[in-house]
């Protein structure tokens, strides 16, 4: 005969139902994960935009290329101070920092490899190759600087004394575009047509690798932290190819385009940064008749991104629109350091508060949440059956 309990039983049975869901409670939580949140703030330095290539400098400061012959320094609070070369369009495109505790950057126009000093004090080198387009440069793993000769298809290297080598391409390949040093020893670059990924040894030996995404057009290459060469295709993918030339390609987020409209993301450069991804600047391209034009189609045409190893992407607005977010690196306080062309404005991605740690907050994972269920139910319905209290 079903009875119902009195007060005494009925508190004492709650008391029960408590104790049971707190030992559900605890096994749930063997199935929690922590989960590190931090928020992504993109800050932006007016009067103090590059053209295009940035890196982070021996003196603690970022260093900038502008284009009509002239290299920007750049405190991290956003003040510049630029250093003209020998020719007013020179046409600078490319700077890294050197083993010599120098800057070191490309000249297209002028046909030189630049050596600047902390202090802003230029010398150039000529190219032996008359009109080669000297485009990227990187600090190889031999201690000199490697570049991307993209006229006259070539791989350069200079020497911290300005000796200067050039190798040709192998017959067929054309317009080489980024340069970096690999983690094999070796320094990797990218041939945009046919698409290929390059690698050349310190004495000069040279091998392509195709690439699947023929139109792609590789351009901007780092070496990623899982050990792997990470490049962009200008025209929106992004891809890993190991030591061994095995490449995997990555398509971000395609935007709609309306009828009579070409709308495609168009990549500026890549780099590996502290957070364990990589980071790379990219702008939309609207392409439409005359008679559209003006039309907001596009909700947004100015971004950086981030991809992780396993080629999970996210995209952030950069706040300055139409700013032509271009060249990309990790700036000497650790945060990614981006320029914008068109907005000359300098962008900071900030990843490191000097002042607070990220917050880990507790998250339950899928498998977790229906376990934890799963055993409620059972305590409730143990608790309404057997403990009669309905």
């Amino acid at each position: 005969m079903n009875e119902k309990l009195n007060a005494s039983e009925f508190i004492s049975s709650l008391c029960r139902l408590i104790r049971f869901c707190g030992v559900l409670l605890i096994l749930g939580l063997v199935f929690f994960s922590a989960a590190t949140v931090t928020a992504i703030t993109i800050n932006e330095f007016p009067n103090a935009g590059g053209d295009g290539g940035i890196t982070s400098g021996p003196d603690g400061n970022l260093w900038v290329t502008l284009y009509k012959g002239s290299i920007g320094r750049i405190t991290t609070s956003g003040i510049m101070s630029s250093f003209q070369t020998s020719v007013a369009l020179d046409g600078i495109t490319a700077i890294t920092k050197g083993p010599d505790g120098n800057l070191w950057f490309t000249e297209s126009i002028g046909n030189k490899i630049g050596r600047i000093t902390p202090e802003g004090i230029i010398v150039e080198f000529l190219v032996p190759t008359a009109g080669s387009g000297p485009n990227d440069i990187t600090l190889g793993p031999d201690g000199n600087l490697w570049f991307t000769e993209r006229v006259e298809n070539k791989i350069g290297r200079i020497t911290p004394q300005g000796i200067l080598t050039e190798f040709n391409l192998p017959s067929g390949s054309i317009l080489p575009g980024g340069i970096t040093s690999g983690p094999d020893g070796n320094v990797w670059f990218t041939v945009s047509f046919p698409s290929r990924v390059g690698r050349i040894t310190p004495a000069g030996v040279i091998t392509e690798f195709a690439v699947s995404d023929v139109s792609g057009f590789p351009d901007s290459i780092t070496t990623g932290p899982d050990g792997n060469l990470w490049f962009i295709g200008s025209s929106g993918n992004i891809g890993r190819i190991t030591p061994a030339g095995e490449s995997t390609e990555f398509a971000l987020p395609i935007i709609p385009s309306p009828p009579g409209t070409y709308i495609y993301k168009q990549l500026g450069a890549i780099t590996t940064a502290p957070d364990g991804n990589l980071w790379f600047t990219e702008q939309v391209i609207v392409l439409l008749p005359a008679f559209f034009a003006g039309s907001a189609i596009v909700e947004h045409t100015s971004w950086v991104g981030r991809i992780t190893p396993s080629g999970i992407s996210t995209e952030f607005a950069v706040p300055t629109d139409y700013s032509q977010p271009t060249g990309i690196t990790v700036g000497p306080d650790g945060n990614i350091w981006f320029t914008e062309a068109r907005g000359n404005k300098l962008g900071q991605v900030v990843l490191k508060q000097p002042d607070a740690q990220p917050m880990s907050i507790p998250t339950m994972t899928e498998w977790g949440m229906i376990i934890f269920m799963v055993l409620a139910g059972f305590g409730a319905a143990y608790f309404l059956r057997d403990r009669k209290v309905f």
